[in-house]
């Protein structure tokens, strides 16, 4: 998780990162053997694609759409190739 105010996270298995994000993202990659998530914000996505620091995303989309949007992609920066693994509904159960 990144943030600006909050030092002492509830959640198990949380490292909050702070100060250089660009410096304590890589070295959280560097020390953490398996998947590390970042779940809900758009302009943290976008800013580690931007520094290369993403492997693999999950993008689940719902059919709700509220004012004009926001792109999950910027339209300018550098071009990153993506390969579609899997498409469909929802998994269940």
């Amino acid at each position: 998780m990144a943030s600006t105010t909050l030092t002492g996270p509830q959640w198990a298995d949380t490292t909050v990162l702070s100060g250089d994000l660009a410096v304590a993202a890589s070295e959280l990659r560097a020390k953490w053997r398996g998947e590390l998530q970042g779940h809900g914000s758009g302009n943290l996505v976008r800013w580690l694609f931007h520094h290369r620091l993403v492997d693999e995303i999950t993008l689940i989309t719902y059919p709700v759409v509220v004012g004009q949007g926001t792109r999950c992609f910027p339209e300018t920066g550098p071009d990153t190739a993506l390969a579609l693994v899997d498409s469909g509904p929802p998994r269940t159960g």
